[in-house]
C-alpha cells in the first residue's frame, strides 16, 4: 500500500470492507463471484455522491432516474442468479412452505404468499432508488441552504458550510454502503436455499 492517505488506499479500504461484508453474508466463494457488480456499484455511487460536495455540482444520484436504473439492474441480476442457481425451485420459494392442510386452504395460502413475495420483491428496487435519491437530495438542499445563510452573514459562503460538507461526506459514504449492502443481501437471499 501507498504511504499515507491516498485515493488508492481510500478505495482499497472501502472495497475491502465491502468484500468482508459480502463474505460474512454469503461466504467467501460467493462473495468473490458477485463482488465485481457490488464493487462497481459502490465506486460509481460513491463518486456520484461526492460530486455533490463540489460547489455548483448536483450529485447524479439525486436524479431519481439514476438510482432507479441501478436498482432495477440489481433486481434483474439477483432474480437471474436465483433462477440460475435453483431453476424453477426459485419461483416455488415465493409460495412459502408446504402447509399440509386442506388443498383449497393450502392453495389459497400459497397464492396469498406468492402475491406478498412478488410485491416485496418489486418494492426492493423502489426502496433502494428512493432511499438513495431522497437522501442525496436532502443532503444537497441542506448544504445549499447553509451556504446561502453563510453568504448573508459572512458576505461569502466560506466558513458556514464546512461542517455540512463533512456531514455530506459521511452521508455519501453511508448511502454508498447501504446501497451496496442491501444489494449484496438481495443476492445472498437469492442464492440461499430456503
Amino acid at each position: 500500500p501507498d504511504e499515507g492517505l491516498t485515493a488508492r488506499n481510500f478505495f482499497d479500504a472501502i472495497l475491502g470492507a465491502t468484500f468482508e461484508l459480502m463474505a460474512d453474508l454469503m461466504g467467501r466463494e460467493n462473495a468473490k463471484r458477485y463482488f465485481p457488480l457490488i464493487a462497481t456499484l459502490s465506486v460509481f455511487i460513491l463518486i456520484c455522491n461526492l460530486l455533490g460536495l463540489v460547489p455548483g455540482m448536483i450529485p447524479p444520484t439525486q436524479n431519481l432516474n439514476m438510482p432507479i436504473a441501478m436498482s432495477v439492474s440489481v433486481f434483474i441480476y439477483y432474480n437471474l442468479v436465483g433462477l440460475s442457481r435453483h431453476g424453477a425451485g426459485y419461483l416455488e420459494e415465493f409460495t412459502g412452505p408446504e402447509l399440509g392442510m386442506n388443498i383449497v386452504i393450502s392453495f389459497g395460502m400459497s397464492l396469498l404468499l406468492f402475491v406478498i413475495e412478488v410485491v416485496g420483491h418489486l418494492a426492493r428496487p423502489l426502496s433502494l432508488a428512493v432511499r438513495l435519491s431522497g437522501n442525496m437530495t436532502a443532503d444537497h438542499q441542506v448544504l445549499f441552504a447553509f451556504g446561502e445563510v453563510g453568504s448573508l452573514i459572512f458576505s461569502g459562503p466560506l466558513l458556514m458550510p464546512i461542517p455540512f460538507l463533512f456531514l455530506g461526506l459521511i452521508i455519501s459514504i453511508i448511502q454508498t454502503l447501504v446501497f451496496a449492502l442491501l444489494s449484496a443481501v438481495y443476492i445472498a437471499l437469492a442464492i440461499e436455499q430456503h
